[in-house]
């Protein structure tokens, strides 16, 4: 089934924040690598804000996974998992 904008982005929402918070970064320091003001990164993160596909493909570099990482449902994959998830990307 199709995700809708909504759903997407609430799982990119949720899924950045859990991938930042496993590798460690605080939100200033994500924003420092995508180039963008840490309030960015905040709004990002609860679901006020939707990046812009370049900001994705850093994030993507940053954390050296695919940009699907971030879209998907967290029912599927549970927290623990998303770390192994990243080193198989």
């Amino acid at each position: 089934m199709l995700k809708t904008k909504l759903e997407l982005s609430i799982y990119f929402a949720d899924n950045l924040r859990i991938i930042r918070k496993e590798f460690g970064l605080t939100q200033k320091q994500v924003a420092d690598y995508c180039e963008v003001k840490k309030q960015a990164v905040n709004r990002w993160e609860n679901k006020k804000q939707y990046p812009h596909y370049m900001q994705i493909l850093k994030l993507c570099m940053l954390f050296e996974c695919s940009s699907e990482i971030f879209f998907m449902d967290r029912k599927i994959i549970p927290e623990k998992d998303i770390q192994k998830l990243i080193k198989v990307y």
